[in-house]
């Protein structure tokens, strides 16, 4: 089963305001069979209620996390880069107004190059 995990998708989670929305997005990634996600998460950003939701959500989802490959950056720019240079395309999500709407992606012809791996980021 694990040799059928895409990794031609991966997920980016950059300091998400509520990060227990995170550890439940991780149990849908795994069972998308995606197996990379990547994160930027500050956990001094954290405290009080917030930091007892992030450790209670990081147990929930530890059950997932164990079949994925999570890597942690130390800032957004880091995480691009260092995709960037791996050849993944990168789709960030917006809520503006003006953005693209994800359904009118055609993600069978994103680029150039058809193969390219794609990262988006939340």
């Amino acid at each position: 089963i694990l040799g059928q995990r895409t990794r031609h998708t991966r997920f980016l989670f950059e300091n998400p305001s509520n990060p227990s929305n995170v550890w439940a997005c991780l149990r849908t990634i795994d069972s998308f069979g995606i197996q990379h996600v990547d994160l930027v998460i500050d956990s001094g950003k954290y405290s009080g209620k917030a930091a007892v939701v992030q450790k209670r959500g990081m147990r929930t989802a530890m059950g997932s996390a164990k079949w994925l490959t999570l890597r942690n950056y130390g800032s957004t720019q880091h995480a691009i880069q260092e995709l960037k240079s791996a050849g993944y395309q990168i789709y960030a999500s917006d809520l503006n107004p003006n953005a693209k709407d994800i359904r009118d992606i055609d993600w069978h012809n994103t680029g150039d190059d058809d193969d390219r791996p794609i990262c988006i980021v939340m």
